[in-house]
């Protein structure tokens, strides 16, 4: 595969052929399908993502991942899709409602699918059972000829942010250097939220391209690749 942009949709609050076709022609050209946190109801979410799938496909993307729902320990609306619960009849149901999902991803023709191996954000105290913890540089030089696919959006160094590339204190250039050194050839995938509207002025999605061009030194995806040496500042 060669080396794509793509977005969750988490993106759109409301999902609409509209606004997904802003996407195509801002330069991406695959989604992620995602309900984000959800009660463990199969039934609710697959109709959740019937109607986004059809609202992506029909705007021209392709659909080529599928997140499954997010399961937080800290929220007890999550817990139901959580395969690190401490709890282990918890988990057992959390894996067979995640099968059924997988059945409809199948069936669709999606053949990644995305899962969270923690419940984050954990407690202090739970932390270090829950969660591998290690720096990115350390986890891509160990597993990187095994990555087929990101998650890019901006954080504090503690915590899962979403923030937009840029405001956080990651160092792009050096993740994406680490990445193109290990022959990573799959999609750079923003999981950001829109963000507020400034002055009744909507924040468009061309602006995540924007700055992932600015931050990486990427003259286009898979293309050029030249190492930068921006870094973005905390947020504010």
């Amino acid at each position: 595969m060669k080396n794509k942009l793509a977005t969750s949709s988490i993106f759109y609050e409301h999902s609409s052929v509209e606004n997904w076709r802003k996407a195509l022609d801002a330069g991406i050209t695959d989604t992620e399908l995602s309900v984000g946190v959800r009660p463990a109801d199969v039934g609710a979410v697959l109709a959740e993502c019937e109607a986004k799938y059809s609202d992506m496909t029909a705007a021209g993307l392709t659909v080529s991942s599928f997140h499954i729902p997010f399961a937080t320990g800290q929220h007890p609306i999550g817990c139901g899709w959580d395969i690190t619960h401490l709890d282990p009849d918890e988990r057992d149901s959390a894996i067979f409602r995640i099968k059924r999902l997988l059945e409809w991803v199948g069936g669709k023709g999606i053949d990644i699918a995305v899962l969270h191996a923690n419940g984050e954000p954990a407690e202090p105290s739970e932390r270090e059972a829950r969660m591998v913890i290690e720096s990115p540089r350390e986890f891509i030089e160990k597993i990187g000829k095994h990555i087929i696919t990101t998650h890019l959006s901006d954080n504090n160094g503690v915590e899962e942010q979403h923030w937009l590339i840029g405001d956080g204190c990651i160092d792009w250039a050096e993740q994406i250097a680490l990445l193109a050194a290990c022959g990573y050839d799959g999609r750079y995938l923003f999981e950001i939220h829109q963000p507020e509207p400034v002055g009744g002025v909507e924040f468009p999605i061309s602006e995540l391209v924007s700055r992932f061009y600015a931050h990486t030194g990427i003259l286009a995806p898979g293309i050029n690749f030249m190492p930068g040496t921006s870094k973005g500042a905390p947020r504010s």
